[in-house]
Protein backbone atom coordinates (compact mmCIF):
# COMPACT_ATOMS: atom_id res chain seq x y z
CA UNK A 1 0.00 0.00 0.00
CA UNK A 2 1.03 3.52 -0.48
CA UNK A 3 2.74 5.28 1.89
CA UNK A 4 1.37 8.79 3.04
CA UNK A 5 2.96 11.83 3.75
CA UNK A 6 2.28 14.21 6.39
CA UNK A 7 2.26 17.87 5.03
CA UNK A 8 -0.56 19.30 7.36
CA UNK A 9 -1.89 19.03 11.05
CA UNK A 10 -5.29 20.61 12.46
CA UNK A 11 -7.08 20.15 15.80
CA UNK A 12 -10.19 21.38 17.42
CA UNK A 13 -10.67 20.47 20.97
CA UNK A 14 -11.81 21.84 24.09
CA UNK A 15 -8.80 23.02 26.61
CA UNK A 16 -5.71 22.08 23.85
CA UNK A 17 -4.28 23.20 21.03
CA UNK A 18 -1.39 22.46 18.64
CA UNK A 19 1.37 23.53 21.05
CA UNK A 20 -0.40 21.95 23.92
CA UNK A 21 -0.48 18.48 22.52
CA UNK A 22 3.23 18.94 21.13
CA UNK A 23 4.10 19.84 24.94
CA UNK A 24 2.84 16.70 25.89
CA UNK A 25 3.89 14.41 23.27
CA UNK A 26 7.73 15.53 23.76
CA UNK A 27 7.65 15.71 27.43
CA UNK A 28 5.39 12.00 27.57
CA UNK A 29 2.49 13.71 29.58
CA UNK A 30 -1.42 13.11 29.51
CA UNK A 31 -3.42 16.11 29.13
CA UNK A 32 -6.68 15.54 31.20
CA UNK A 33 -9.84 15.88 28.71
CA UNK A 34 -12.03 18.46 29.73
CA UNK A 35 -16.23 17.84 29.94
CA UNK A 36 -16.74 20.82 27.52
CA UNK A 37 -17.50 21.84 23.74
CA UNK A 38 -14.20 22.83 21.55
CA UNK A 39 -14.41 26.37 21.11
CA UNK A 40 -15.48 27.25 17.48
CA UNK A 41 -15.24 31.20 17.00
CA UNK A 42 -11.65 30.74 15.48
CA UNK A 43 -13.79 30.15 12.06
CA UNK A 44 -14.96 33.66 12.01
CA UNK A 45 -11.67 35.00 11.11
CA UNK A 46 -12.02 32.57 7.71
CA UNK A 47 -15.78 33.09 7.11
CA UNK A 48 -18.98 35.43 7.93
CA UNK A 49 -20.73 34.89 10.74
CA UNK A 50 -23.83 34.91 8.11
CA UNK A 51 -22.31 32.21 6.24
CA UNK A 52 -21.82 29.90 9.32
CA UNK A 53 -25.36 30.71 10.75
CA UNK A 54 -27.09 27.10 9.56
CA UNK A 55 -24.06 25.06 10.32
CA UNK A 56 -23.98 22.77 13.45
CA UNK A 57 -21.28 22.23 15.87
CA UNK A 58 -19.93 19.02 14.40
CA UNK A 59 -19.59 20.58 11.01
CA UNK A 60 -18.13 23.58 12.45
CA UNK A 61 -15.20 21.92 14.30
CA UNK A 62 -14.39 19.84 10.95
CA UNK A 63 -14.09 23.23 9.40
CA UNK A 64 -11.74 24.76 11.23
CA UNK A 65 -9.81 21.89 11.93
CA UNK A 66 -9.80 21.80 8.18
CA UNK A 67 -8.80 25.28 7.71
CA UNK A 68 -5.99 25.24 10.25
CA UNK A 69 -4.28 21.76 8.22
CA UNK A 70 -4.75 23.40 5.30
CA UNK A 71 -2.58 26.52 6.58
CA UNK A 72 -0.09 24.29 8.48
CA UNK A 73 0.74 22.79 5.26
CA UNK A 74 1.63 25.48 3.70
CA UNK A 75 3.64 26.78 6.83
CA UNK A 76 1.18 29.88 7.30
CA UNK A 77 1.46 31.38 10.62
CA UNK A 78 -1.13 34.04 10.10
CA UNK A 79 -4.32 33.24 10.35
CA UNK A 80 -5.59 36.06 8.23
CA UNK A 81 -3.79 34.58 4.99
CA UNK A 82 -6.30 33.20 2.54
CA UNK A 83 -6.66 29.36 2.26
CA UNK A 84 -5.55 28.21 -0.70
CA UNK A 85 -7.10 24.77 -1.13
CA UNK A 86 -4.62 21.89 -3.42
CA UNK A 87 -6.17 21.40 -6.40
CA UNK A 88 -7.01 17.66 -7.51
CA UNK A 89 -7.20 16.66 -3.21
CA UNK A 90 -10.70 14.64 -1.95
CA UNK A 91 -11.84 14.53 1.88
CA UNK A 92 -12.25 11.91 3.72
CA UNK A 93 -13.63 11.85 7.35
CA UNK A 94 -14.14 9.20 9.93
CA UNK A 95 -16.33 8.98 12.79
CA UNK A 96 -17.80 7.47 15.66
CA UNK A 97 -21.38 8.12 16.07
CA UNK A 98 -21.12 10.94 12.94
CA UNK A 99 -23.52 13.93 13.91
CA UNK A 100 -25.13 12.35 16.18
CA UNK A 101 -26.70 15.53 18.38
CA UNK A 102 -28.52 16.36 14.89
CA UNK A 103 -30.08 12.85 14.61
CA UNK A 104 -31.38 13.48 18.08
CA UNK A 105 -32.52 16.64 17.56
CA UNK A 106 -34.39 15.31 14.34
CA UNK A 107 -35.81 12.18 16.09
CA UNK A 108 -37.32 14.86 18.93
CA UNK A 109 -39.13 16.76 16.79
CA UNK A 110 -41.01 13.31 15.18
CA UNK A 111 -41.65 12.71 18.56
CA UNK A 112 -42.67 16.72 19.30
CA UNK A 113 -44.78 17.66 16.69
CA UNK A 114 -45.16 14.40 13.90
CA UNK A 115 -43.53 13.19 11.06
CA UNK A 116 -45.69 16.10 8.74
CA UNK A 117 -44.05 18.67 10.79
CA UNK A 118 -40.55 17.09 11.71
CA UNK A 119 -37.59 19.50 11.28
CA UNK A 120 -36.10 19.65 8.00
CA UNK A 121 -32.91 21.24 9.05
CA UNK A 122 -31.96 19.07 11.45
CA UNK A 123 -32.97 16.57 8.96
CA UNK A 124 -30.35 17.71 6.60
CA UNK A 125 -27.61 18.02 8.96
CA UNK A 126 -28.35 14.29 10.53
CA UNK A 127 -27.24 12.63 7.12
CA UNK A 128 -23.57 11.17 8.18
CA UNK A 129 -21.79 12.89 5.03
CA UNK A 130 -23.35 16.08 5.45
CA UNK A 131 -19.78 17.42 7.15
CA UNK A 132 -18.02 16.90 4.45
CA UNK A 133 -20.55 18.07 2.23
CA UNK A 134 -20.01 21.24 4.16
CA UNK A 135 -16.29 21.06 3.57
CA UNK A 136 -16.47 20.83 0.05
CA UNK A 137 -18.82 23.65 -0.26
CA UNK A 138 -16.54 26.39 2.23
CA UNK A 139 -13.39 25.33 0.85
CA UNK A 140 -14.75 25.72 -2.65
CA UNK A 141 -13.64 22.16 -3.63
CA UNK A 142 -14.92 19.64 -6.05
CA UNK A 143 -13.73 16.38 -5.77
CA UNK A 144 -14.13 13.04 -4.03
CA UNK A 145 -15.52 13.21 -0.53
CA UNK A 146 -17.08 10.12 1.71
CA UNK A 147 -17.76 9.27 5.54
CA UNK A 148 -16.51 6.76 7.67
CA UNK A 149 -18.62 5.88 10.68
CA UNK A 150 -17.34 2.74 12.32
CA UNK A 151 -16.68 2.59 16.34
CA UNK A 152 -13.96 0.19 15.85
CA UNK A 153 -10.59 1.79 14.39
CA UNK A 154 -12.43 4.36 12.66
CA UNK A 155 -8.88 6.59 12.03
CA UNK A 156 -6.92 3.67 10.45
CA UNK A 157 -9.76 2.48 8.18
CA UNK A 158 -9.79 5.92 6.78
CA UNK A 159 -6.13 5.98 6.61
CA UNK A 160 -6.48 3.05 4.12
CA UNK A 161 -8.85 4.52 2.15
CA UNK A 162 -6.54 7.91 1.38
CA UNK A 163 -4.04 5.17 0.42
CA UNK A 164 -6.25 3.67 -1.76
CA UNK A 165 -7.48 6.66 -3.24
CA UNK A 166 -4.10 8.21 -3.65
CA UNK A 167 -2.64 4.65 -4.76
CA UNK A 168 -5.31 4.44 -7.77
CA UNK A 169 -4.86 8.18 -8.76
CA UNK A 170 -8.40 9.08 -8.27
CA UNK A 171 -6.80 12.04 -6.32
CA UNK A 172 -3.29 13.60 -5.41
CA UNK A 173 -4.02 14.60 -2.15
CA UNK A 174 -6.15 13.83 0.71
CA UNK A 175 -7.79 16.03 3.47
CA UNK A 176 -8.32 13.92 5.97
CA UNK A 177 -10.40 14.61 9.24
CA UNK A 178 -11.39 12.44 12.43
CA UNK A 179 -14.38 14.43 14.24
CA UNK A 180 -16.73 13.26 17.53
CA UNK A 181 -18.86 15.20 19.04
CA UNK A 182 -20.11 15.00 22.93
CA UNK A 183 -24.09 15.04 23.06
CA UNK A 184 -26.01 15.12 26.16
CA UNK A 185 -27.38 11.45 25.44
CA UNK A 186 -24.02 10.07 24.91
CA UNK A 187 -22.75 11.53 28.35
CA UNK A 188 -25.86 10.20 30.45
CA UNK A 189 -25.11 6.50 28.96
CA UNK A 190 -21.84 6.41 29.40
CA UNK A 191 -22.16 7.56 33.03
CA UNK A 192 -25.02 4.39 33.08
CA UNK A 193 -22.68 2.20 31.56
CA UNK A 194 -19.56 3.16 33.04
CA UNK A 195 -21.58 2.58 36.90
CA UNK A 196 -23.06 -0.65 35.66
CA UNK A 197 -19.53 -2.31 35.39
CA UNK A 198 -16.34 -2.58 37.83
CA UNK A 199 -13.93 -1.67 36.06
CA UNK A 200 -11.65 -1.96 39.02
CA UNK A 201 -9.56 0.66 41.49
CA UNK A 202 -6.60 0.45 38.70
CA UNK A 203 -8.58 1.84 35.81
CA UNK A 204 -8.71 5.63 34.92
CA UNK A 205 -11.59 7.14 35.21
CA UNK A 206 -13.29 7.57 31.77
CA UNK A 207 -13.94 11.28 30.38
CA UNK A 208 -16.09 11.79 27.48
CA UNK A 209 -14.67 14.51 24.69
CA UNK A 210 -15.04 16.27 21.53
CA UNK A 211 -12.78 16.83 18.59
CA UNK A 212 -11.62 17.06 15.28
CA UNK A 213 -8.18 16.03 13.82
CA UNK A 214 -7.05 16.78 10.51
CA UNK A 215 -4.55 16.00 8.32
CA UNK A 216 -3.13 16.79 4.72
CA UNK A 217 -2.15 13.65 3.45
CA UNK A 218 0.16 13.25 0.30
CA UNK A 219 2.71 10.81 -1.72
CA UNK A 220 5.83 11.02 -0.05
CA UNK A 221 8.52 12.88 -2.37
CA UNK A 222 12.02 13.17 -2.20
CA UNK A 223 11.86 16.64 -0.66
CA UNK A 224 11.68 16.76 3.47
CA UNK A 225 8.30 15.90 4.67
CA UNK A 226 6.94 18.40 7.28
CA UNK A 227 6.07 15.18 9.83
CA UNK A 228 6.75 12.60 7.79
CA UNK A 229 5.60 9.82 6.36
CA UNK A 230 3.26 6.86 7.67
CA UNK A 231 3.37 2.88 6.67
CA UNK A 232 0.25 1.09 7.69
CA UNK A 233 0.00 -2.65 8.94
CA UNK A 234 -2.81 -4.92 11.13
CA UNK A 235 -0.92 -7.45 13.23
CA UNK A 236 -2.32 -10.11 15.84
CA UNK A 237 -1.63 -9.32 19.30
CA UNK A 238 0.90 -12.29 19.44
CA UNK A 239 2.88 -10.12 16.28
CA UNK A 240 3.09 -6.58 17.79
CA UNK A 241 5.26 -6.89 20.29
CA UNK A 242 8.35 -7.74 16.86
CA UNK A 243 6.50 -4.62 15.37
CA UNK A 244 7.07 -1.84 18.42
CA UNK A 245 10.71 -2.90 19.57
CA UNK A 246 11.90 0.43 21.49
CA UNK A 247 9.92 3.18 19.53
CA UNK A 248 7.76 5.16 21.32
CA UNK A 249 3.94 4.21 21.02
CA UNK A 250 0.94 6.38 21.26
CA UNK A 251 -2.53 4.89 21.53
CA UNK A 252 -5.85 6.34 22.80
CA UNK A 253 -7.39 5.30 25.96
CA UNK A 254 -9.14 2.63 24.95
CA UNK A 255 -6.36 0.90 22.93
CA UNK A 256 -4.31 1.63 25.71
CA UNK A 257 -5.57 -0.50 28.29
CA UNK A 258 -5.70 -3.66 25.99
CA UNK A 259 -1.99 -2.57 25.37
CA UNK A 260 -0.99 -2.49 29.27
CA UNK A 261 -2.85 -6.00 29.11
CA UNK A 262 -0.53 -7.43 26.94
CA UNK A 263 3.23 -5.24 28.11
CA UNK A 264 3.09 -3.18 25.74
CA UNK A 265 4.57 0.54 26.74
CA UNK A 266 2.44 3.19 25.13
CA UNK A 267 1.31 6.87 26.23
CA UNK A 268 -1.98 8.87 25.27
CA UNK A 269 -0.91 12.13 24.99
CA UNK A 270 -4.74 13.70 25.63
CA UNK A 271 -7.19 11.57 28.20
CA UNK A 272 -10.56 12.06 26.58
CA UNK A 273 -12.30 9.34 24.91
CA UNK A 274 -13.99 9.15 22.04
CA UNK A 275 -14.17 6.59 18.89
CA UNK A 276 -11.95 8.94 16.66
CA UNK A 277 -9.27 9.95 20.18
CA UNK A 278 -6.54 8.39 17.39
CA UNK A 279 -6.80 11.13 15.12
CA UNK A 280 -5.64 13.22 18.30
CA UNK A 281 -3.13 10.73 19.33
CA UNK A 282 -2.12 10.52 15.70
CA UNK A 283 -0.99 14.03 15.89
CA UNK A 284 1.07 13.97 18.50
CA UNK A 285 2.73 10.90 17.09
CA UNK A 286 3.40 12.76 13.95
CA UNK A 287 4.68 15.85 15.97
CA UNK A 288 7.47 13.83 18.15
CA UNK A 289 8.48 12.26 14.97
CA UNK A 290 8.91 15.50 13.22
CA UNK A 291 11.25 16.06 16.64
CA UNK A 292 12.80 12.40 17.35
CA UNK A 293 12.34 10.51 13.57
CA UNK A 294 10.20 7.89 14.82
CA UNK A 295 7.01 7.32 16.66
CA UNK A 296 3.95 4.56 16.58
CA UNK A 297 0.03 5.55 16.60
CA UNK A 298 -1.74 2.13 17.42
CA UNK A 299 -5.25 1.58 16.88
CA UNK A 300 -7.41 -1.34 18.21
CA UNK A 301 -8.95 -3.07 15.30
CA UNK A 302 -11.22 -6.17 15.94
CA UNK A 303 -8.48 -8.91 17.02
CA UNK A 304 -5.85 -6.80 16.18
CA UNK A 305 -3.98 -3.92 16.40
CA UNK A 306 -3.52 -1.11 13.77
CA UNK A 307 -0.18 -0.38 13.43
CA UNK A 308 0.91 3.67 12.32
CA UNK A 309 4.27 3.90 12.03
CA UNK A 310 5.71 7.58 11.60
CA UNK A 311 8.90 8.04 10.19
CA UNK A 312 10.72 11.58 9.54
CA UNK A 313 14.31 12.08 7.74
CA UNK A 314 16.02 15.03 9.35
Amino acid sequence: MTPLAITGIGLVAPGINFEIIKTAALKNLTIPAINETADTSDLNIFFQQRQLRRVDHYSKMALLAACRALLDSKKETNLDNEINVPENMGIILCSGYGPSQKTFDFLDSILDFGTNCASPLAFSHSVHNIPTAVLSQFLNLSCPYTTICQLHSPVYSALTTAACWIDEGRVEKVLLGAVDEITPLLKDNTSRMISEKDLGPNRPPVTVSEGAAFFVLTKPSIQKVQYGTIDLNIVSQEQIITQIKSHKVFAPARTLSKLNEIGIKATSAYGGDMPTSAGIELIASAIFASQKGHAICIEKANNGFGIININHIN
